[in-house]
């Protein structure tokens, strides 16, 4: 009876320690989820107002502008010079041209669905009018989300179970054949199955899964300490066994900010001429912020009061162009 509780209460402790790790990642996550929420223009009986995004239901009519994110999957009804931000679907870092269009054909790619706006996506410029058609799981991002809740075994996970498969072999080996050279030796059979019973026993390591959790748990504490959330304490074993970690690095690993270095004509020679019209361009447009105007005008600030905007042709993704016309001492640049 006391073998039978130790082992018990080695078993409680052991599974106690992973689940309050687990445990309390979570509640770090759900805690941070909450500190952030979103809002969103809805069109509700005639009236806009503005809801949390996650009470929006399918059938609402959003009004969206450039800065929002997009709260659902929605079909455009209603748009003006609209572009979205997909980078969190397709990857792509510049913004994709949106419309009210029809598209007939219900198998179009993901990124060829130009009247669609996608949950988890970014408004750049333009407006939109839309109209919610699926949320939460049922969206595109709610998808890819549920696959990556699959809980597949990690590695430390499966040599913990070969390593308890191969005790378990070994075990079994000893006690058959410890069992039968005392039944051929002519020993009582109870006590020769109570014998290698009591050894497999003794070889069983029953503090093993205690001591995992516990070094498990600890690594986790200080991952915490340098501000790392770990939601299962399996994966730091597989991170320190890591030899090479391929990663995309835009947006990741780099800032993601495009820097001026230098500016030439087409001999190839720094001509002063060329940054001018370059930062007239980036100062005088109204529309969609290119990085690389965003660079040239950090670069470096020129005197341009002399100038005035006449006319403009905002960018967009067809003619791929920004045009500025501006005026100085009746001279047109």
């Amino acid at each position: 009876m006391e073998d039978a509780l130790i082992i018990f209460s080695i078993i409680l402790i052991s599974s106690s320690l992973g689940f309050w790790q687990e445990k309390s990642a979570i509640y770090v996550i759900h805690k941070l989820i909450s500190t952030v929420k979103t809002k969103s223009n809805v069109l509700r009986d005639g009236k806009i107002v503005e809801i949390i995004s996650e009470e929006i239901v399918s059938g609402d009519i959003i009004i969206l502008k450039s800065g929002d994110k997009v709260p659902a999957d929605c079909k455009i009804f209603e748009s003006k010079d609209l572009f979205v931000n997909e980078a969190t679907l397709t990857g792509e870092t510049y913004p994709v041209e949106k419309s009210d269009v029809v598209i007939q054909n219900k198998d179009i790619p993901l990124r060829k669905r130009i009247n669609s706006l996608f949950m988890g996506t970014f408004i750049i410029s333009g407006s939109a009018k839309a109209l919610v058609i699926h949320i939460g799981a049922n969206t595109e991002i709610g998808k890819i989300s549920s696959r990556l809740n699959y809980k597949q075994e990690t590695e430390f996970q499966k040599g913990i179970k070969q390593f308890g498969y191969f005790l378990v072999e070994i075990t079994l080996l000893l006690v058959i054949s410890i069992f039968l050279i005392n039944v051929y030796l002519g020993r009582p059979v109870l006590e020769s199955f109570l014998f290698p019973l009591a050894l497999a026993i003794g070889l069983t390591p029953q503090l093993l899964p205690t001591i995992i959790s516990i070094i498990l748990s600890h690594g986790a504490r200080r991952m915490a300490n340098e501000k790392v959330i770990v939601k299962r304490p399996e994966s730091i074993e597989n991170l320190g066994s890591m030899d090479i970690l391929c990663t995309d690095k835009t947006g990741t690993i780099t800032t993601g900010e495009l820097k001026l270095h230098s500016y030439s004509d087409v001999n190839g020679h720094n001509n002063e001429k060329i940054l001018l019209y370059a930062y007239l361009n980036a100062m005088y447009e109204t529309g969609y912020t290119n990085p690389i105007d965003k660079a040239i005008k950090e670069y470096k600030q020129l005197d341009i009061f002399s100038y005035r905007e006449l006319d403009e042709i905002p960018y967009d993704f067809i003619r791929k162009r920004l045009s500025i016309v501006v005026y100085l001492s009746n001279n047109s640049l």
